[in-house]
């Protein structure tokens, strides 16, 4: 297994966790605590949030990990797609200065995956590399500069 496949299943394993916790938390509520209004607010939250969490795993929507830095964005991976391109685009923000952005251009969509990379002192081959080492995507060709 190649380190991109090892961590689409780390992630889809902490989905599963995640869903296991938010539905032993509800049963745990449910089964511990008075029949209280608080009880059944907190029932409710957790219900719903477990709901979503399964919701994620059936879309196969996990973490995309880029930067080795340990910050995280999420992002959707789709895991049957290609990457025909990508660009970075770099845009000027009167507060923060320059702002770049990864998107990425897929076979049959368009997916913006939104990443603030203006501190990652990047260049083309360390975005590549990224893509590769983080996503099942395979990536076709190069990429373009984009200036706002």
């Amino acid at each position: 297994m190649r380190n991109h496949e090892i961590k689409l299943t780390n992630s889809l394993a902490a989905i599963i966790t995640r869903c296991l916790l938010y539905a032993t938390v509800t049963a745990l509520l449910y089964i511990y605590m008075e029949q209280t209004r608080l009880m059944w607010i907190l029932l409710i939250v957790f219900s719903v949030a477990a709901f979503y969490n399964w919701i994620r795993l059936i879309r196969r929507e996990v973490i995309l990990l880029i930067g080795n830095d340990g910050m995280k964005y999420e992002g959707k991976m789709i895991k049957w797609e290609t990457i025909v391109d990508f660009e970075t685009v770099t845009y000027q923000d009167s507060e923060a200065g320059n702002n770049t952005h990864l998107i990425l251009n897929l076979s049959s969509s368009h997916l913006s995956v939104n990443i603030n990379i203006s501190k990652l002192n990047t260049n083309e081959k360390q975005i590549r590399e990224w893509i590769e080492m983080y996503t099942t995507l395979p990536v076709d060709r190069g990429h373009r500069t984009v200036s706002i």
